[in-house]
Formats: structure tokens, sequence, C-alpha cells
């Protein structure tokens, strides 16, 4: 299990200042983590470039356009609040989002005291780096802000992670702009590309080099679940924090207790997630509770409640708080959720990153069909406060049946594909060295690896459908890829 990515999920805070306790399904503790790291990126989208394929049949996609919030107070007046735009390359892939907010005295979205991210792959499709651009002081373009750099490994694993500001500073009279270096994450991985060890360092200017911050061990059960996450403080990586994790037979998460260390680094609970499941392993309940000293026990605090629609996808989620003098639960907010039946969920090529800053505390995991609109109402004082609405845009892609893509003389057949996949040599020389195969999904990551028989088939029958990328490893010359659809 590889390091997950989530870009932006630092963005869904900032846009989002209601964004409460419950990301279902997952630690909240590592969330936390890749967030005070800085971990802000996207496992992007790849679609085609209908330059480079064949013609055929055509399969259609959506992908997420834009999406706009808009608010209701309780006197039932609405009005615009932010929108996010995401635009993409020729090559599908995202490329840019945007924020805008709502001028009520224009009458038009404008990007006064909004930002921009700008996204730029690599070679091999993964993100090399993102540049966060704000507006300037006049309003009348861009200036940077941060930067954030990656880089991986042959096997699409991130290796390094760095932060960095735009400054300018004036030193003896000179003023200097650079990129400030602020803050590098490196990680180390076991033979099951499990992330078992993440460091953390900040940069010191009087050094002017790298110094510890933090330490993170982790480790996995056979299953490749995380079990143990265990931070250390730089001074001598003394205990500071620890989560540990339970799962159920089907591997779904059950319970997360974390736990703090003293200054004698003996560990005391702390917080306790506890998650149930009905069918499909789909969570209906999410439990916390806090430690308290005085009884000795965990005293429930909130709960996160799903509801499913016929077709099991999350119609309703209810967060609440448990009221100890009077002994019910009550309110927080609700988040009502329509859908798009015609849209299976992997007929949509959504980027990972906006999944969950799309739909915020409503799990992806637990949709199969398109989202379409989510409204969320708060509740404070006995009284409902009113409705943000989060209205979701797709427009329509169209991805090509490119029966015989041509990269190199090598020909891919058929694609998009469901079962097997065939090599198509144009001459016998062209695949006399070629042995090695691997697969990548959009993100970077290898699903899927071996070395070719004597036919030149590939077995891609476990794949989810999706799309992803095909690496021929060559003697003499340099990996080849080639684009493919699994179909199912």
């Amino acid at each position: 299990m590889r390091q997950k990515f989530y870009l932006l999920l630092l963005l869904l805070f900032a846009t989002s200042p209601f964004y409460a306790q419950s990301l279902t399904q997952n630690s909240v503790q590592l969330f936390e983590s890749s967030l005070n790291d800085g971990i802000a990126f996207m496992q992007s989208i790849q679609s085609f470039n209908e330059q480079n394929i064949l013609s055929g049949d055509r399969t259609q996609y959506k992908r997420i356009d834009s999406l706009i919030l808009t608010a209701d107070t309780v006197s039932g007046v609405w009005f615009n609040g932010n929108r996010m735009q995401f635009m993409y390359d020729a090559d599908g892939r995202i490329a840019e989002i945007i924020s805008g907010s709502w001028d009520n005295a224009l009458m038009s979205w404008n990007h006064s005291n909004r930002w921009r991210w700008r996204i730029f792959y690599n070679a091999q499709n993964q993100p090399d780096s993102i540049l966060r651009d704000d507006r300037n002081e006049s309003n009348t373009g861009w200036k940077n802000d941060e930067k954030e750099s990656f880089t991986f490994d042959a096997n699409g694993l991130l290796l390094t992670y760095e932060r960095a500001y735009w400054d300018s500073s004036e030193i003896l009279g000179t003023t200097y702009i650079y990129w400030r270096p602020s803050r590098q994450l490196e990680y180390f991985y076991d033979a099951n590309e499990n992330d078992t060890m993440i460091i953390t360092s900040f940069f010191d200017f009087n050094s002017w080099t790298w110094g510890n911050e933090e330490k993170e061990g982790r480790e996995f059960d056979s299953n490749n679940n995380l079990i143990v996450s265990h931070r250390y403080e730089p001074n001598g990586f003394v205990g500071d924090l620890r989560d540990s994790m339970f799962y159920d037979a089907n591997n779904n998460l059950l319970a997360l207790i974390a736990y703090y260390y003293d200054a004698s680094n003996v560990a005391y609970p702390r917080d306790q997630h506890s998650w149930s499941y009905i069918a499909d392993n789909r969570s209906d309940t999410l439990l916390y509770y806090h430690w308290v000293d005085s009884v000795s026990d965990w005293v429930i605090k909130q709960r996160v409640l799903n509801v499913y629609d016929q077709n099991l996808d999350v119609d309703t989620t209810k967060a609440q708080e448990w009221d100890e003098s009077l002994n019910i639960w009550k309110h927080v907010w609700i988040a009502q959720v329509e859908h798009d039946s015609n849209w299976p969920s992997n007929q949509l090529l959504l980027p990972y990153l906006p999944k969950y800053f799309l739909y915020g505390d409503v799990n992806i995991e637990y949709q199969t069909s398109m989202i379409t609109d989510m409204k969320r109402d708060f509740y404070d004082d006995g009284q409902w406060l009113g409705v943000i609405d989060y209205a979701h845009y797709y427009s329509d892609v169209t991805i090509l049946d490119a029966n015989l893509p041509k990269t190199n003389n090598i020909h891919i057949y058929p694609n998009p594909a469901n079962n097997l996949v065939s090599l198509v040599f144009e001459s016998d020389t062209s695949s006399r060295d070629i042995s090695n195969y691997q697969i990548f999904d959009t993100g970077g990551k290898r699903v899927l690896s071996g070395v070719l028989n004597d036919s030149k088939t590939i077995n891609v029958a476990a794949l989810p459908q999706g799309i992803y990328y095909i690496s021929i490893a060559s003697q003499s010359e340099s990996p080849i890829t080639i684009p493919l659809l699994i179909a199912k």
C-alpha cells in the first residue's frame, strides 16, 4: 500500500470553514498528519489526447468542470458565494484550479482576494510541482505564493516532498527574490511498498541546512492495513503521539485509538474513533470518544450517521454531538445529496482530491452514482442556520476506442480492453529486446507488472474500469508508454 496523497485537502479547510470532524472511514490523525505536512497534491485524471488516438467507437465520460457554492439564510434569501473552476490541458490532466467569488456590485464572478493552483507534470504523468498564486495588490493579475515539489522512484512511489514560499527580502540594501525553503518530507518503504517511515525536516536559515522536526514510524499487518502510526519528537525522537488501528475480516477499519506521551515517555489514551458497517462494507456510523481521566473511561462526544438510498448511495449524512446534561443527541449539521443514477461513479473522470473537496464529509467511497448537488444545513442554539448548497457542474468527455494506438512501432489491441491486451509489433526486430512491462494508474502508482509471454499478451482482468498507462521496458531504448482504457 503506497502513501496516498490528498491534494488540496488543505484547500478543503481553507474554503469550507464548517468542515466538521468527520473524515469517515479513514484515520483522522493520518489526514491531519498529511495536512500539517502540507501534502497537497492530486492524483490527476488522465484522458487520452484524441489527436494521438485512431478513430473508432466512442466511450462517454463525465468530468468535473466547476463547483459553485450558494447559501440560504433562515430568511430564505439565496446568494452566491464561491466558485471553483477546474481547467484541463490537452492530455486531459488538471492544469489549474481557480477560485472565484461573487461580486454583488458587478453581478459577476471575480478573483479578488482569491487564489489559483497550477499543476505541472513529469514524463510519467506524475505531479512534479504545484504552484499556488494569490491575486496581486492591484487585483490585476497573479503573484507567486507557495510551491510544492515532488520526487518519485521508478515504481511511482513518493520519495520526497518539499514546500517553499515566495519571498522578497532586503539585506544590506539589496532585495533578494527567491523561493524560501520551508519543510521537507522523506518517505521510506518496505518490500510491499508500504510507507513505513516518514521523516519531516524544517529548513534552518542559520545553518542553511535541513533540521529534523518529526519522525513517523508506521506498521502494517499481513493485509497491508496500517495498524500503528507512531510519531516522535526530534529531540532523541522520543514518543509524541501514537495511533493504533483495528480492522474486521473484510479489512474495514473498526477502531482508531489515539495516545499521547507525557514527559516520562509514557503513553496515555486520548481519543477513539469507532466505525460500524452495513451491506457492501459501507459505513453507517462513526462514533467519537474522548478519554476522561476522572472516570477512567471513554466518554462519547460525537457521531456521524450515513443513510443510504436504494442504489446504496449516501442520501443523508448527519453529524450530532452528545449533550451530557440532557442525555440526548443534538444536531450539528446535516448533508443531503442528490444523484444522477444515469451516470455511475466509474464513468466519472475525477481527480482524487476533488472527490474529498467536492463531497466534503460525504465519503465518495460510498457513492455509486454521480453527485449533482449537496445541501448542508447547520444547527446552533436550537435552530437551523440555513443551507449551503454545493452545485456540481460536469462536461461530457469523449474517449475514442483506440483499437490500434501507435507508439514507437507498437500497437495494443483491444483498447478499451476487458480481460486480455495484446501487444502487436510492426516487425520482429522491434520486439526482440522487449521483455518486461509495468502498468500504472493515473496517479503514477504501479498496479501490475510482469514478464511478457511469448504471445505478448497481458491479463488485465483484475484492473477496475479506468485509464492506465502500460510501460514497456526495452534493453536498448527508453521505456515506451502506451495509454490503455479498461472498460467493464
